[in-house]
């Protein structure tokens, strides 16, 4: 799967200087997908909270991350769109230019519509039409 995510991530990869670019991948099921893209391709991993914690390093952005840095968001699934958007949220917050979303599936619930209403180009691996859901 990891070697599907990161197809789907090299055109946007391969748009930045590599020094500039940086993986993410929000709470929970975007942080395994990250860190296998991340080892993969050898490019720094962010992990996005969905709420800073109270305790630890209370913060809701594990990484580095510098300002203008441009960050890939990597997703399990996408639904309406809405925890990619608040990752999104929190990386454009903290500096980042978000080059995009990976979702391994996209559900075609909105997510795609959504994420590009709001400027953030979105691939899936797969949609639920893909495989053969039809709910």
């Amino acid at each position: 799967m990891a070697d599907l995510l990161c197809v789907h991530a090299r055109a946007w990869i391969e748009a930045y200087p590599a020094s500039s670019i940086r993986l993410a991948g929000a709470e929970l099921g975007g942080i395994p997908l990250v860190t296998a893209c991340s080892l993969r391709l050898g490019l720094p991993a962010l992990f996005v909270r969905n709420a800073k914690k109270d305790y630890g390093t209370a913060k809701q952005l594990e990484g580095e991350l510098h300002t203008g840095d441009v960050v890939i968001l990597f997703e399990d699934v996408a639904t309406s769109g809405g925890q990619a958007l608040e990752a999104v949220r929190v990386l454009v917050e903290a500096g980042a230019r978000v080059a995009g979303v990976v979702a391994t599936i996209d559900r075609q619930e909105g997510a795609r519509e959504n994420l590009e209403a709001a400027g953030v180009p979105f691939r899936a691996v797969f949609t639920k039409a893909d495989l053969g859901i039809d709910e």
